[in-house]
């Protein structure tokens, strides 16, 4: 598919489209400007189109939305695109340190408005592993009037209830690890709860094995 084509469909690129109002049509056009030979868009790459995304979620109109795809594409797509969208929000959220208790805020939203839909939640698990594991969250971790960190231990030990899906376990066991930076038990008694929970067979091991990886290296 060529650029062209793709910038053709762009229906805010049109003056005379029958929209009234477009939210933040300038800024939209400044993020994806208009195929020229000097800035021409890459639509197929990855590492083209991600970057650009990023900044949509410095509007509120957009931010519901591309957040919860944000989330989704971490599993959806290929690895390579994965580290492409990874990578990019984190380098955002770096650049803007002063969205990170909104982002936070998102992040418990869509877990409340999606609990129990694996689609959602298990890539979300994972993109909470990523985000702790870069850092980039550390200052709210560590922020005593946030109440991100319990809201989402909670969150995570509803999710986790009577399932006995073993992604779904192991990343909620990345997300417990990382909350242990934060000086309360609830995460530390949810890890010895879950292994001993599932005391024998497969998942068992994998659980004890994941904790051990995580806490050794």
């Amino acid at each position: 598919m060529s650029s062209n084509k793709c910038d053709k469909d762009m229906w805010f690129y049109s003056s005379d489209f029958g929209i009234s109002y477009i939210p933040y049509r300038a800024e939209l056009l400044s993020i994806f400007p208009p195929a020229s030979p000097e800035d021409e868009i890459n639509w197929i790459a990855a590492s083209d189109t991600f970057p650009r995304f990023m900044h949509l979620l410095a509007f509120r109109s957009f931010r519901h939305n591309v957040l919860p795809g944000l989330v989704v594409s971490l599993d959806a797509f290929p690895e390579s695109v994965a580290s492409y969208s990874s990578l990019s929000l984190i380098s955002y959220l770096e650049a803007h340190h002063l969205e990170l208790e909104e982002l936070c805020l998102k992040i418990i939203v869509i877990f409340l408005r999606h609990q129990k839909v694996d689609r959602i939640t298990v890539p979300l698990l994972g993109f909470l592993d990523r985000l702790f594991s870069s850092g980039c969250l550390r200052s709210v971790l560590e922020n005593p009037h946030s109440e991100f960190a319990s809201c989402l231990l909670r969150q995570t030990e509803c999710e986790i209830g009577n399932t006995r899906n073993v992604i779904k376990l192991l990343r909620s066991v990345g997300v417990f690890c990382h909350l242990l930076q934060v000086s309360q038990p609830g995460p530390l008694l949810m890890l010895f709860s879950l292994i001993l929970h599932f005391w024998n067979g497969k998942v068992h091991t994998c659980l004890y094995v994941h904790v051990i990886t995580i806490f050794v290296f």
